[in-house]
């Protein structure tokens, strides 16, 4: 019998994704794109860091996404938001209805969105932010850090010098094929 991964972690009292929304029940309404922004699209959003610094920012470049799209950082209030723009078949982007259409395609997307948060966590306190949190453009975003500021540095701070280790059981089934895993 084959069981799912154990989790031993640190669970915060917000996530990112409840955070980041202008208040505490609804998600923040899609805005229409900005004129001149050459078609509708959607920034998806990974996870909240602190600040990086302009050196760091560069090596974000050498990490896609969850529709292989370049990684880059937000930056507003001493927080940024590592995020990646999506577009939509108009202008030649992968639609986000593609990436959540099927179990193979929401697989491929979670396994992205968990990649793009683990290497931010090999150097950054991280606090990762829900699968398809999206919103229409880097303004919001930047309204959204400045206005959970205070919230999301405890929060980093809380979780500054933490790990997060996964462990995997798989059980063998008896010799005998008696079917029986318990006693």
């Amino acid at each position: 019998m084959k069981m799912g991964p154990i989790h031993k972690t640190r669970k915060p009292k917000h996530d990112g994704a409840a955070l980041l929304r202008r208040d505490r029940g609804e998600a923040a309404a899609p805005a229409p794109a900005p004129a001149g922004s050459g078609g509708v699209g959607t920034v998806w959003v990974y996870a909240v860091t602190p600040g990086l610094d302009p050196e760091r920012r560069p090596g974000l470049t050498a990490l896609t996404g969850v529709a292989g799209e370049p990684v880059r950082a937000v930056t507003e209030s001493g927080l940024s938001a590592v995020v990646g723009s999506l577009g939509d078949e108009n202008s030649g982007g992968t639609p986000l209805s593609s990436l959540l259409v099927g179990l193979t395609a929401i697989e491929t997307t979670g396994r992205a969105h968990h990649d793009v948060i683990a290497h931010l966590a090999m150097d950054v306190p991280v606090v990762p932010v829900r699968l398809a949190t999206v919103y229409p453009d880097d303004t919001t975003i930047r309204v959204l850090l400045a206005e959970r500021h205070a919230e999301l540095t405890v929060l980093l701070d809380s979780l500054r010098g933490t790990q997060e280790w996964g462990v995997k059981m798989y059980l063998e089934p008896w010799a005998d094929g008696a079917g029986t895993y318990w006693p």
